[in-house]
């Protein structure tokens, strides 16, 4: 995949951004799903992930349950579609990748970040790596009506 954008429609960004603002102050996180067309990624749908963060971390960072991610994933690949990468929010910091995000970013998925106040999301942005040892790089957000 030539990885220039992301497509992805209105009406999965809106369930993204609802998502953000309902977990608020906490971070948010989830899986994008979809397919490859054309050389492009396209997001066909998102499934929600559990923040298993502690306390203050919550605000900062998320974690997830590998057993969840892992039985989310079978349903992904049964309903004939590819995992494209993950989202999460930044609530009130910038929706660009933080160190941690950086260093737990895996080459070739796509990370989503929507930057959240307490009531709308405020920015989201897309970043690839292209390897391990690179800069996570900027992708365009083309949104489809739907």
């Amino acid at each position: 995949m030539r990885h220039n954008g992301l497509l992805i429609e209105d009406g999965i960004l809106a369930y993204m951004e609802e998502k953000a603002v309902k977990a608020y102050p906490a971070e948010c996180c989830g899986i994008l799903y979809g397919m490859d067309r054309d050389g492009e990624p396209v997001v066909c749908g998102v499934l929600a992930l559990e923040n298993h963060e502690a306390g203050e971390q919550i605000r900062v960072s998320y974690d997830t349950d590998p057993l969840e991610l892992f039985e989310k994933e079978k349903r992904i690949a049964a309903e004939g579609y590819e995992i494209l990468g993950f989202y999460h929010s930044h609530p009130d910091k910038p929706a660009v990748a933080s160190d941690k995000d950086d260093r737990q970013m895996l080459p070739g998925l796509i990370y989503l970040i929507m930057s959240v106040s307490s009531v709308r999301v405020t920015d989201i942005r897309i970043w690839i790596k292209k390897g391990p040892d690179k800069e996570p790089k900027e992708l365009a957000v083309k949104r489809q009506k739907g």
